[in-house]
This record gives structure tokens, sequence and C-alpha cells, in this order.
């Protein structure tokens, strides 16, 4: 059986590239809904007196039924990203495929459906342990992380370190999920105001992602 095990740092790696992908998903699913939400919610308030503690408690409860939805939804998506290609013949999600690294069981095996998805719900626990069990891959034997020992489960390395190239994943692939993130964050300043003018919006949106980039670059 292969015993190369991913340690943390290709795991965050790996994280990182997942959480793109998902995101621009997420932000043609999102943005949208959230655009018609927001839209029908302002409407909303505009008849509402909000200095009546029934009409106000009735907007905290509208809020939060919407961020509940949303946080029901996203974390919808990604278990099922998750899943379905772990569970695959890929054995991996983009991201892990770009790095060489595949999920198994303990014995080696490709994961069935129920075993990759308990291993992904079993995250919510990880991340409630404010991320310790995914920090947990850098220490322990098998370079486990929390969700890996409750589903046992494992993250090998397909091919020696020295041999991993990022021609896995072909440069324009990444090129173009950049283009379309950058597209989602221009969309999203850009709605902020829809009373301006479309060029006007889109400037704005710009001139915030540029300040975005300038901070995280």
């Amino acid at each position: 059986m292969n015993t190369n095990y991913a340690g943390f740092w290709l795991r965050l790696v790996a994280i990182i590239i997942d959480g793109i992908i998902i995101g621009v998903a997420q932000s043609f699913i999102f943005v949208p809904i959230l655009a018609a939400l927001g839209l029908g919610f302002a409407n909303s308030v505009e008849t509402m007196d909000i200095s009546d503690p029934d009409q106000a408690a009735g907007i905290m409860a509208s809020v939060m039924a919407m961020m509940g939805g949303y946080w029901i939804l996203s974390l919808t998506i990604q278990v099922l990203y998750s899943t379905l290609m772990e569970s695959s013949k890929l054995q991996a999600t983009v991201g892990k495929l770009a790095l060489g690294l595949k999920v198994t069981d303990l014995q080696g095996n490709k994961l069935d459906f129920t075993k990759a998805l308990i291993r992904n719900l079993c995250k919510i626990i990880s991340n409630f342990t404010l991320l310790i069990g995914y920090i947990m891959a850098g220490f322990t034997e098998k370079k486990q992380a929390l969700h890996d020992m409750i589903a046992s489960t494992l993250v090998l390395k397909k091919a020696s370190l020295s041999n991993f190239t990022l021609q896995r994943v072909p440069l324009g692939t990444l090129f173009y999920l950049k283009k379309a993130t950058a597209l989602g964050f221009i969309l999203i300043a850009a709605g902020k105001n829809p009373t301006n003018s479309p060029s006007a919006s889109i400037a704005t949106g710009c001139s915030e992602v540029i300040s975005i980039l300038s901070v995280v670059l």
C-alpha cells in the first residue's frame, strides 16, 4: 500500500484551489438570488415602521432566515462537490488533483459515496475546533486531519514530491479561474449602488477590486 501521506501544507494549497473554484461557482448562483432578495427586502422595509417592535422583529427574522438559507446552501454545495469528486474514479477534488493527491480508506481503496459523504460532513467538526482539526494533519502519524480520523480515511500522494509538476492542471485553466473570480468581485461591488449607471457601477467595482488586490498581493 502507498504510505506516502500528504501533509498539512499540500492539503492547504489544495483547499485554496478548491475554495477558488467553489467561490466562482457560488458567485454565479448566489449573486442573482441575493440581488433579487435584497431588492425585495429593501422595498418591504420602506413600508415598515422599524420603531414598531413587532415589525423590527420581523425584519430581524427575515435577515436571519436569509443568512441561514445562504449557509445551508453553501455548505450543501461544498459537501456535494467534495463527496462526488472523492468518490469518483478520480478520488480527489480539483485542488487535490492539481497537487497529485488522492483520498482513500485506510487500506488504500477508493471511497464509496457514503464514506466520502461522512468524511466531508465531519469537516464541520474540524471547523468547530477553530480549524485545529485541519492542522492535525501536520502532526498525526498518518497525516490525518480530525475528519480523516473520524471517517477512517487517508490523503495520499500519487507520486513522490520530486516528480511533482504543476502541469497536471493546465495553466490556462488557472488563468480563466482568476479572471472569473475577478469578474465575480466586480459584479458584486458594482451591485452595491444600483442607482449608478452601468458604466459608473462597473468602474466603481473595478476600483474596489483593485483596492482589494493591492492589499492581498
